[in-house]
């Protein structure tokens, strides 16, 4: 049978010992790394939802100053009230001029029913009562009351706020919308955050002819037919055609959803989306979140790579010492006793073995030395025994 030795078995399960420890301590890294980036998500997806939220309620403020100092010129509610359209035109298009400068782009008197009276963007189209259908109009003229939020209206998202206009007396006589669209909304959050962003809305908000319309005259991508139920309405980044993200839209607490790692051009991605409300808390669609790890990813595998060398050349050398110390302390010495050991069963009795060291093998030359000179004695007595009976039978 074929043997293998001491120190074989002890380099071998040396060997074994630190490559399981090199491994343990490589899923540490990596169990690490993983709670790093997990962190770092929550952080990019909890800091996008936060800039939205205070972006939307900044420009919801500016909206409200900006009704709030219409309504509030009399000659805007005297010529409401006697319903001259082309004079309340012409009195209000400086001021919406400035707003337009500002972003705001909708200016739309509403009567007291919801039906539109004026629409300074479109002059010639009024006598419709659509805009009761979006969820701040309607809040405003069943509350009595201003309200304001985001929507998903017929053409796409966006901002808005509604007021009552008022007589002396404090009849409400009609409404005011003031409002604008979203798309500086993205701009606005990847210069503050440098994140890449997805606004998605459901299509059961849109009509399709009207936003294929708006789509085109914005010069804005159409993708309508990109997914069954959501639309991109705005985007920083490329956006495939995954169902993936109409499902990661479906059941979106509050405070959103972490949605892992993804990776494109070379670099390290973690993804995550929160949901998107209108004024009524209803959820009309979701802004997906990119943020960019790479440098993180990098430094992560710059350490796991640093450590399994490490541990690599900590084997090796340790290897080496490890079997040297061996060697000189253990096999040398019980290479030397079984050398004597073996002249001695072969009948040179001369070699004595000599103990090298006051430690366990030391002890153990001992006792050989011992066995050996007991062995050398009752061989010298049978030895003398045999020469006795020789002579005597002589």
């Amino acid at each position: 049978m074929k043997s293998i030795s001491i120190k074989a078995k002890v380099i071998v399960v040396l060997v074994f010992s630190l490559a399981l420890g090199a491994i343990i301590q490589v899923s540490l890294v990596r169990d690490s790394y993983n709670k790093n980036v997990a962190m770092v998500a929550q952080s990019a997806l909890t800091t996008a939802q936060k800039t939205f939220d205070n972006i939307k309620a900044r420009e919801l403020s500016s909206l409200a100053l900006a009704s709030s100092a219409l309504v509030n010129i009399d000659a805007v509610r005297d010529l409401f009230a006697k319903g001259d359209r082309q004079v309340l035109y012409d009195y209000v298009a400086p001021t919406f001029a400035d707003l337009k400068s500002m972003g705001i782009n909708i200016v739309t008197f509403l009567d007291k029913e919801g039906v539109a009276f004026l629409r300074m963007q479109t002059p010639t189209s009024f006598g419709d009562s659509t805009n009761k259908k979006i969820t701040t109009v309607r809040k405003a003229i069943d509350s009595g009351q201003v309200a304001a939020g985001i929507d998903l209206a017929k053409p796409g998202l966006s901002r808005g706020s509604c007021r009552p206009i008022r007589d002396k007396d404090g009849s409400i006589l009609g409404f005011l919308i003031v409002g604008g669209s979203l798309d500086q909304f993205l701009a606005t959050m990847k210069s503050q955050t440098s994140d890449d962003y997805i606004f998605m809305g459901y299509k059961s908000f849109l009509d399709e002819k009207l936003y294929h319309a708006t789509r085109k005259a914005k010069g804005q991508p159409d993708t309508w037919g990109q997914f069954a139920g959501a639309v991109v309405l705005a985007t920083s980044m490329d956006v495939r055609s995954d169902p993936q993200y109409e499902k990661d839209l479906q059941s979106l607490p509050a405070a959103g959803r972490l949605l892992g790692r993804s990776e494109s051009g070379g670099s390290t991605f973690v993804n995550g989306v929160f949901p998107l409300y209108d004024a009524a808390n209803n959820a009309i669609g979701g802004i997906f979140v990119r943020h960019d790890i790479t440098a993180l990813h990098q430094g992560m595998k710059r350490v796991q790579y640093l450590a399994i060398a490490a541990l690599v050349a900590l084997v090796v050398v340790l290897s080496l010492v490890i079997g040297i110390v061996l060697n000189r302390l253990v096999f040398v010495r019980l290479n030397r006793t079984m050398d004597i050991v073996t002249r001695v069963v072969g009948g040179e009795f001369s070699k004595q073995i000599v103990p090298t060291a006051a430690d366990e093998v030391g002890r153990l030359e001992e006792l050989f030395e011992q066995f050996r000179a007991i062995f050398v004695s009752v061989v010298d007595d049978l030895s003398r025994a045999r020469d006795e009976e020789g002579k005597k039978s002589a």
